[in-house]
């Protein structure tokens, strides 16, 4: 089952899991430590922006994802994601306003990858997953292979509850 927007949730824990075993350091960390070279900052307002800010969806672009305009179709159907992201333009100091972004959840995962050294699905097997026995799952990627971390993990209504559980425990 496609369980759309809760993959956000996966991966977010997935960034606490990276730092737990020491792979990000702080949430606080900029995030051209780890996306420099696989994006252009355009300048460094947007290469300081955080792990935090996009964990709170308070980065400053434009991306509304909870409106029909919406640019998430926009986004998937550009030539460079991550790229498309970083060059949206910022309506707000970063940290300062919520907004609703895909965008920002799909960064997360390239970080993850990016600082693990491990794609974000084989990370979220070893860590996460395989521990308490999701197996039938499966998880699109981006343009340049990287899991969506917005939408789009499938697993099972069964498995939800494991990772439910887990949350609540």
């Amino acid at each position: 089952k496609n369980i759309m927007s809760v993959t956000k949730t996966f991966t977010g824990v997935l960034v606490g899991l990276a730092i737990e075993k020491g792979f990000i350091e702080s949430v606080n960390d900029p995030i051209s430590k780890y996306l420099t070279g696989i994006v252009t900052f355009p300048d460094n307002t947007k290469a300081n922006i955080t792990i935090n800010q996009l964990l709170k969806m308070s980065f400053g672009h434009s991306w509304n994802g909870t409106s029909p305009s919406s640019l998430y179709n926009t986004w998937a159907s550009t030539p460079d994601h991550l790229q498309y992201i970083i060059d949206l333009p910022l309506v707000s100091t970063p940290g300062t306003l919520f907004n609703y972004s895909d965008g920002a959840s799909h960064l997360l995962s390239v970080i993850i990858t990016e600082a693990t050294g491990i794609n974000t699905l084989d990370f979220a097997k070893t860590y996460l997953f395989d521990p308490i026995s999701i197996t039938k799952l499966k998880w699109p990627k981006d343009d340049k292979g990287y899991p969506n971390g917005a939408a789009g993990l499938q697993i099972t209504p069964a498995d939800m509850v494991k990772f439910g559980n887990l949350i609540l425990n």
